[in-house]
């Protein structure tokens, strides 16, 4: 369905599996994904609406990749968080899958 809010109407998707809670995304007019939402367990054991609001999306080797986000529980935002840099398909140093040696 459709929803609109802070003036916006956006697309819903839900993604759900068994044994997973549903994960709802809301998705913009250019079809990048703005935000979403889901149930989790707070540190007391009781349910907690959380929320990530995604922002400045960048094409990044032809993907839209958003480089800021904000992350609430139960409407309160608790993160922010800000990426400076993104790759893929770089390759990685084969030490960062060793184990430790004792």
């Amino acid at each position: 369905p459709e929803e609109g809010r802070d003036g916006k109407v956006l697309r819903v998707a839900e993604v759900s599996g068994e044994g997973v809670p549903p994960v709802r995304l809301y998705i913009d007019p250019s079809y990048q994904v703005v935000r979403q939402t889901f149930s989790t367990t707070g540190p007391d054991g009781r349910a907690v609406q959380a929320e990530e609001v995604f922002s400045d999306h960048r094409a990044v080797e032809g993907i839209q990749v958003p480089f800021r986000a904000e992350v609430l529980r139960n409407g309160r935002p608790i993160l922010e968080r800000t990426l400076t840099e993104v790759q893929f398909n770089t390759e990685l140093d084969p030490t960062l899958f060793a184990r430790p040696q004792q």
